[in-house]
Parts: C-alpha cells; sequence; structure tokens
C-alpha cells in the first residue's frame, strides 16, 4: 500500500493525475487502509473548522459527501458501513506514526508535530465519529 494517497502526492497534468510520488510510506497493508485514507484526504473529511479557513477547501458538505460516495464507488467497495470504523480507524492511527516517528528523532515528522498536525489529525477523526451515522448513511444509500 501507498500509506500517503493525497491530492498532495499526486502529479497532475491538465486536470488528470500523471503520476504519484512520495512512496517513502509504502509497505505491504490492506487495500482498505489506503481506501480510507485516501477517502479522509480527497473527501476531505478534516473537522470543518479546517476546511472553513480554506485549507482544505472551501467544499460544501454536499460536495464532500459526493466525493466519499466516489471514492468508494470508483473502488467497488461493497461494506460501506462498516468503512466509516475504518476510517477513523486510519485517521488515529496517522496521528500515532507521526508521533512515533517524531519520537524516533525523523525530522520531517517533528516538524510537522510541531506544526500541529498530529493534533489536527485527531480533531478530525473525533468530528468523523460524531458524525458516523451521517457518513454512513452517505455512504450506504
Amino acid at each position: 500500500m501507498h500509506g500517503d494517497w493525497a491530492p498532495y502526492n499526486a502529479v497532475w497534468r491538465d486536470k488528470a493525475i500523471v503520476g504519484v510520488i512520495d512512496w517513502d510510506l509504502a509497505r505491504p497493508g490492506h487495500p482498505l487502509d489506503d481506501l480510507a485514507f485516501a477517502a479522509w484526504l480527497w473527501s476531505p473529511l478534516h473537522h470543518p473548522e479546517m476546511i472553513a479557513g480554506g485549507e482544505f477547501g472551501p467544499w460544501e458538505d454536499a460536495d464532500r459527501e459526493r466525493r466519499l460516495r466516489l471514492v468508494v464507488e470508483t473502488y467497488g467497495l461493497e461494506d460501506r458501513a462498516g468503512f466509516v470504523e475504518r476510517i477513523v480507524a486510519r485517521v488515529h492511527a496517522s496521528a500515532d506514526g507521526i508521533e512515533h516517528a517524531a519520537t524516533a528523532g525523523d525530522e520531517g515528522m517533528i516538524r510537522l508535530r510541531s506544526l500541529g498536525v498530529t493534533d489536527d489529525v485527531r480533531r478530525s477523526a473525533r468530528w468523523a465519529e460524531a458524525h458516523a451515522g451521517r457518513l454512513i448513511a452517505v455512504l450506504v444509500r
């Protein structure tokens, strides 16, 4: 799995993806973990305050919902109700990974932690947990 499949790791040309970069987190793993990460970052499912601030948007909720459905429909995911839990777990794992690598001395991860990225990631995970019912409804309709 790529481990960090997000818009910032896509190479674009003429509004089409022509490549994928940043394979330093690639490792064996479950494909649904990559899909969960992609759903989080391509929808995006960040805490609304992060989106309202323009960092990841601005997108209205309806567009975020459309993007989330598009990710799972394009993949062909059948167990959509259980997928929200996987997204939340993957988001928490992302924050844990940043923390672990920063503690081990990885300069890039130390920088991310100092910028508050782990706090933002955990806040997004809590938002997704609090809105799991709504997200499941979006996925199963």
